[in-house]
Order: C-alpha cells, then structure tokens, then sequence
C-alpha cells in the first residue's frame, strides 16, 4: 500500500513487500513504484523456484546449475533493495 506522507517515495519492504514515503529519496511515480514491486516480486518468486529445484534434481550437474540461478535472482533483488533503502 502507498502511504501519501511526503513528496519523495522509498521502498521500505517486509515480507509482503509494502510500499512507504520518506524525504530521503528521488521522486519516483506510483507506476515506478508498482513496477519495482512487481520485478521484486518477481525475482523472490524465481529464487524459490529455482532453490527448490535445485534440491530436488538428481542430476548434480543440473541441481548446481540451478543453484547459481538462484544466487543470481537473490543478487537482484539485493540490488533493487540496495538501490531503494
């Protein structure tokens, strides 16, 4: 939820991946906004994908390659939440 508290926008996230204002950031438009959730949204849902796929492949091969994308996604979203906190 977008809270209407000051002109300047920040992402601050919890589980749920909620939306809240602070001064300290550059102007960004709700639809930036919803578009930055809906990409870290989108990147915690492949991590978990591609974790549990990694666990559960027989082929070793196979199970690391889906262990680095995992790790890939989760440096994503790292970034993104870098980017906005």
């Amino acid at each position: 939820m977008i809270a209407a508290a000051s002109e300047h926008l920040i992402l601050r996230f919890d589980g749920a991946i909620n939306i809240g204002r602070d001064k300290n950031m550059a102007n960004l438009t709700n639809k930036e906004l919803a578009a930055i959730k809906d990409q870290m949204t989108a990147e915690q849902t492949l991590i978990c994908k591609y974790s549990v796929y990694a666990k559960t492949i027989n082929d070793e091969h196979l199970s690391c390659k889906c262990k680095e994308i995992a790790q890939k996604h989760q440096e994503h979203y790292n970034k993104l939440m870098s980017m906005l906190s």
